[in-house]
C-alpha cells in the first residue's frame, strides 16, 4: 500500500479545475506494469462547493479506463471516478491506496480533524499484485498568474514484509514552458 497526507493551502481565483493526486504504478508478480491509477481531491466547479474526489485510472496495455465498484458517494457529474467530497482548505487529509484482495485496489481518504475515513471505491486491475513507486502531482487548469498551493507530507509505502518505509528523497518536475507549462512553478 501507499499513503500520503495532503493539505491544500490556496485555491485558484477565479475557480478552475485543480487535481491533487497520488498515482502509483500497479504491477504484476514479474514487475510488469498493469495499471496507472490516480487518487485525490479536486477543486472542480460542477460539484457542490467545487469539491470532489477522484479514483480512476488506465490499463497500461489497452489504454482503457479501469472499472470498479460503485461508490457510496454521490456524483454531481454522474462520473463513476469523480465523486462529491466536501474537503476543506487548510485541513490535512490522508490518502491511502491498498489491496483488500488480489487485483482489487481501494482508494480511501481520512479527514485528520474528524478522523473519518471514507472509502471512495475499489478499482479492478486484474493481475496487479503490488505497487511500485508513486507520483504526487498537482494538475492545475488555471492561468499561470494564479496561485495554487498544497503541502504533501508523510509519504509511506507498506513493504512486502508488512513494515512501513518512508522515502528519504524525491524529485520535482514540472511541465515545460514550451509544452504549455508556467515559468513560475515551484
Amino acid at each position: 500500500e501507499v499513503a500520503v497526507t495532503i493539505t491544500v493551502l490556496t485555491l485558484p481565483t477565479p475557480p478552475n479545475l485543480v487535481f491533487w493526486a497520488l498515482a502509483p504504478d500497479l504491477i504484476d508478480a514479474s514487475g510488469n506494469s498493469i495499471a496507472l491509477p490516480h487518487f485525490g481531491i479536486q477543486n472542480f466547479d460542477p460539484h457542490p462547493n467545487s469539491r470532489a474526489i477522484n479514483w480512476g485510472g488506465y490499463n497500461v496495455n489497452t489504454g482503457s479506463e479501469l472499472t470498479g465498484s460503485t461508490s457510496s458517494l454521490p456524483s454531481a457529474t454522474n462520473n463513476p471516478n469523480t465523486r462529491d467530497y466536501n474537503w476543506v482548505v487548510n485541513r490535512a487529509y490522508r490518502y491511502r491506496i491498498w489491496t483488500p484482495s488480489p487485483g482489487v485496489w481501494r482508494g480511501e481518504i481520512t479527514d485528520t480533524v474528524t478522523s473519518i475515513t471514507t472509502v471512495v471505491r475499489d478499482l479492478s486491475a486484474p493481475g496487479a499484485t503490488q505497487l511500485r513507486g508513486a507520483i504526487l502531482f498537482t494538475e492545475s487548469f488555471t492561468a499561470c498568474q494564479t496561485q495554487v498551493s498544497a503541502r504533501w507530507t508523510n509519504l509511506q509505502f507498506k513493504l512486502a514484509n508488512s513494515t512501513f518505509s518512508t522515502p528519504t528523497s524525491a524529485t520535482f518536475a514540472a511541465q515545460d514552458y514550451a509544452d504549455g507549462g508556467c515559468t513560475n512553478t515551484n
